[in-house]
C-alpha cells in the first residue's frame, strides 16, 4: 500500500483512462461528467485502486463516490494512510 491515497487514485485513473494521461486531475472533478468515465472505466478504476491500496470498494459504495476527493476519503476511512 502506498502512503499517498491521492497519488494512488490519480495513478489508477491514468492507468485505466488513457485519455487522461498527462492531464491535471482536479480532486473535485466529477468522474463521469467532468472526466468522462463510463461504467466499464469505473470497474477498471476500482480494480486498479485495489491493486495499489489493497482496499476493496464495493459496487454499492462506488455509486456514491463521484470525485477523486470522495474516493480518497473512502480509502482513508477504510485504512489508507492519512
Amino acid at each position: 500500500m502506498s502512503t499517498n491515497p491521492t497519488s494512488d487514485v490519480n495513478d489508477a485513473l491514468y492507468a485505466t483512462s488513457p485519455g487522461l494521461e498527462g492531464a491535471a486531475i482536479n480532486p473535485t472533478a466529477d468522474l463521469q461528467a467532468d472526466l468522462g468515465l463510463d461504467s466499464m472505466d469505473s470497474i477498471n478504476l476500482v480494480a486498479a485502486i485495489r491493486e495499489r491500496t489493497g482496499i476493496e470498494i464495493p459496487d454499492h459504495e462506488l455509486a456514491h463516490l463521484r470525485t477523486v476527493a470522495q474516493i480518497v476519503a473512502y480509502l482513508r476511512d477504510h485504512g489508507a494512510p492519512s
